[in-house]
């Protein structure tokens, strides 16, 4: 898997930060343009978050097959003796 690099700036937040103190119009102009990015960004962590769950999902109802045929390989030990 290769890792995702993020398009938004690592300046956004002293951006953000000076918009809410000095409100600059081109402090304000950068921030609109680095919207889409922004939505990028959370449409990616949101998939990934929604593919981990799907994961997890998966890993949990492999384990629970698992500690079911352990405890029926397990009662058929213990019935053959």
């Amino acid at each position: 898997m290769s890792r995702y690099q993020s398009k938004t700036s690592p300046e956004l937040r002293a951006a953000l930060d000076r918009w809410q103190q000095d409100r600059h119009p081109e402090d304000a102009e950068w921030l609109s343009d680095q919207i889409p990015y922004l939505l990028e960004d959370v449409a990616r962590v949101q998939a990934g978050f929604l593919a981990l769950q799907d994961k997890v999902r998966k890993l949990e109802s492999e384990m629970q097959t698992y500690r079911q045929a352990r405890i029926l390989a397990e009662f058929d030990d213990v019935n053959k003796h």
